[in-house]
Order: structure tokens, then sequence, then C-alpha cells
């Protein structure tokens, strides 16, 4: 739990404090996460980081700091590094999506099992703007 932890927080400040994200409309919360997770436990970090690029809550008049090309292997390359020192993801599971509509919030809990048998579940929360579910970094 203290190496999905870690990991969640690392991404989550890397991604707040590095660049600015847009996403796709139309897709579950359910859908951009087990994406997002099915590309790291293939070891498809570039993938991985795009889906999050792409699928992330952002303030929309905060200029942007990076490229989408620089953000997306930056994001890569951390989330590699944090993958270097755990045993490989054999499995990732969808335990439960909940949605409130009227809040314009959801929440994702996934079970992430490692290949040494531990088991770690994650949870991804977003928030609804503009009619397209994206992950909440937090900003409001």
């Amino acid at each position: 739990m203290k190496e999905l932890s870690l990991i969640t927080v690392l991404l989550t400040l890397f991604i707040a404090f590095m660049f600015s994200f847009c996403g796709g409309k139309g897709k579950r919360p359910a859908d951009i996460s087990m994406s997002l997770w099915e590309y790291t436990k293939k070891g498809d970090y570039k993938k991985a980081a795009e889906v999050w690029y792409d699928n992330a809550a952002f303030d929309q008049d905060a200029p942007a700091e990076f490229s989408k090309k620089e953000t997306v292997d930056m994001l890569a390359l951390k989330l590699e590094e944090s993958q270097a020192d755990k045993s490989k993801i054999k499995d990732v599971r969808l335990v439960g999506e909940e949605i409130d509509k009227k809040a314009g919030t959801a929440f994702v809990t996934i079970l992430i099992i490692y290949d040494d048998g531990t088991e770690e579940e994650t949870i991804d929360n977003y928030i609804k703007v503009d009619g397209a579910w994206k992950i909440d970094m937090g900003k409001k």
C-alpha cells in the first residue's frame, strides 16, 4: 500500500505542479482509470502518461509550462522510475465506480496485483468539466 500511495502522491504532485491537461469527452471514469493502469501494467509508460495527460482536469486560465510531448515524456519517465523498484504488475481489476451526477464527482477503485502476490488498492478521483469526466488534480 505504501508503494502505491507513493506512486499516487508522486504522480499527483508532478502533474499538479509541472503542467496543464486536457482530455476527451464521453469516457466513463472507470474506462479512463483502467486504461491508465493497463498501460502501466504493460510497461507502456508513455501511453499511460498520454492517457493521464488527455484526461486530467486543469486550470484553463493557467499558462502551459511545457508542451504536451515534453509533459508526457517527463511523466512517463517518472512513472517508469516509480515502477523500477517494484514487483511487476500482474493484473489490474476494477473494484468499483461511484458516480454522483448531482455533485459532478466520481471515485474509481482499482485493485493492483503484483507478481510477488501483494495487492494494493488505489482510488482515482474525478470531476465533471464541461460535460466530460476528468481526473481530479485537486484544482478547483
